[in-house]
Formats: structure tokens, C-alpha cells, sequence
């Protein structure tokens, strides 16, 4: 009798599309970082901020090993590992705004890049959610201090109707220095009520300032809840002029 042809060997089916519960868990083992993935099909798209001791093509390995996962897109800004104080204490907050629906957002006035050079004015543009809130914008500086850009002695006022945008700064009034290759970081956060009772300096040490803003929004966050606090961040570049 004739011999049986020979069997093909059994085809491995494909790995399902990931769900949002092992991306989110990826995400949440980098230190240094707040990021949000989405995911169609085999496709993740990631976006937020991550450390540059991870860097982008870090957060990008990680996922790629997950089953499943065939592309993933980066939308991700790299910050000095000098502002991790400041992810870890917003992150949390940016997370939950984001799966809340978002809508605080940031960006440089009148420049479509993220970077300034020597004698620039840090001028930034702000939108606020669909609720009415109180607005704090503060510019974190590579020499571990805290600029109060909103409230300050000169714009006392930070109260915002819902879906609110507004110009903060004018020209000259913070004027950036000389520190080629540097960046700073800027967060708007906004709160259903004031996130501080009095007036601080319109400058301080980051350290004292994120102890007093953490117990203060966490006492926010009981009241109303995490996804009532607003937080949108903005690294700029500080580049030599004219580059």
C-alpha cells in the first residue's frame, strides 16, 4: 500500500490583542513615568512622560514582549531623572484625569515646538476640563527650585469656568537664562477648590514645595475624588539661541 503523505506540523494560533489590564501593569513597573496606553488590534499607542534612564525605546521593549503585541507607537517626552520627584508626585492624578476623560492641557504660546532659547519669555497656553476649577501652574527649573507662574503675587486670580483658556505670562515677565541643554518642566493642575489656602512665594525649594501639595491634593482627592484634579505636563527644551 502506498505510504500516508506526511502530516503538516500544527500551526500555532496567533496571540489574542492585548486588554487594557497587562498594559496598564507594564506601564505601572517603570519607575519614573506617567503613561497611558491604548491598544486596536495588535497596535498600542502609548503616550506621556517617562524617564530618560528608561527612555522611550524602554517603555517600547517592554510592551513589544507582551503576547500579542505586534506594533507600538510612542508618543512620549524624556525628562532628566532630576524631575522624577515631580512625575511621581503628579502621575498618579494625570493617570486617573486621563481615564476620567481629561481636558487639562498645556503647551507653549504662540510655538508650535516645545523648546526656548536664552532671553525667550516662558509664556504657556492653557485649557481647563468641563468643570468649573482653580488653576496652579508652576514651572519646575533644573536647579531643584519651583516657579509659581499661577496664583502669584501679580495674578491673583486663578479661577477658571468650565472648558477655560487663557494665556499665563507676558512677555519679559519670566525670561528664561542661559543653560543650553537643560529643559524645565511645567504642570497645570486644576482643583474643584483652591490647591493652597495663602499665597506662596512666587519662587521655593521643589522639595518643601511637593511635600505641602501632595498632602493637599491627596485631602482634595477624598473630597471629590481623583479624577476631579486636572494635570497636563509640558517639558521645554532649553536650546542655545538661534538653533
Amino acid at each position: 500500500p502506498a505510504a500516508a503523505p506526511p502530516t503538516a506540523p500544527a500551526q500555532e494560533a496567533p496571540a489574542a490583542a492585548p486588554t487594557a489590564a497587562p498594559l496598564a501593569a507594564v506601564l505601572a513597573r517603570i519607575p519614573c513615568s506617567a503613561l497611558v496606553a491604548t491598544s486596536g488590534g495588535n497596535v498600542v499607542d502609548v503616550q506621556g512622560l517617562v524617564s530618560r534612564s528608561e527612555g522611550a525605546a524602554g517603555v517600547r521593549d517592554r510592551l513589544a514582549a507582551l503576547p500579542g503585541v505586534a506594533t507600538v507607537n510612542l508618543d512620549v517626552q524624556e525628562v532628566a531623572p532630576a524631575n522624577c520627584p515631580v512625575i511621581a508626585a503628579f502621575a498618579p492624578y494625570w493617570l486617573a484625569h486621563r481615564q476620567a476623560g481629561g481636558g487639562a492641557q498645556l503647551q507653549l504660546a504662540g510655538s508650535p515646538s516645545a523648546t526656548l532659547a536664552e532671553g525667550d519669555s516662558l509664556m504657556v497656553e492653557v485649557a481647563t476640563p468641563g468643570s468649573a476649577s482653580f488653576m496652579t501652574v508652576d514651572a519646575y527649573l533644573a536647579d531643584g527650585n519651583v516657579i509659581h507662574l499661577l496664583p502669584n503675587a501679580l495674578a491673583l486670580d486663578n479661577r477658571a469656568p468650565p472648558g477655560h483658556r487663557a494665556t499665563i505670562g507676558r512677555p519679559d515677565e519670566w525670561r528664561i537664562g542661559s543653560a543650553p541643554g537643560s529643559e524645565l518642566l511645567v504642570v497645570l493642575v486644576t482643583t474643584p477648590d483652591p490647591l493652597f489656602a495663602t499665597l506662596r512665594r512666587e519662587s521655593e525649594p521643589v522639595s518643601g514645595y511637593l511635600s505641602d501639595l501632595g498632602a493637599n491634593l491627596e485631602q482634595l482627592r477624598t473630597r471629590a475624588g481623583a479624577g476631579r484634579i486636572g494635570v497636563a505636563f509640558l517639558r521645554v527644551g532649553i536650546v542655545a539661541p538661534d538653533s
